[in-house]
């Protein structure tokens, strides 16, 4: 699977190994929350499948859409 991911495909098979043993796949289900405003991120995140939704709350409780992230893509990785 981390072949398929651009920036590891020209790894060779022992530094694609350190990486999966690195590595953690976690799943979410619909309408859960993967971070929130203000959180520092601690792993490098990326986004095998689905879709995820980046918004705002304003003040008066109203979603304010921001962007959607579609796989394979990073997630929140300038934060």
């Amino acid at each position: 699977m981390l072949r398929e991911i651009p920036i590891f495909k020209d790894l060779s098979n022992e530094e694609l190994e350190k990486i999966e043993n690195i590595s953690i796949i976690k799943h979410y289900k619909k309408g859960e929350i993967f971070f929130l405003e203000g959180e520092k991120p601690l792993f490098l995140s990326i986004l095998l499948d689905g879709k995820l939704k980046i918004y705002k709350t304003s003040p008066k409780g109203k979603e304010i859409f921001i962007h959607e992230i579609l796989p394979i893509n990073f997630v929140a990785e300038l934060a």
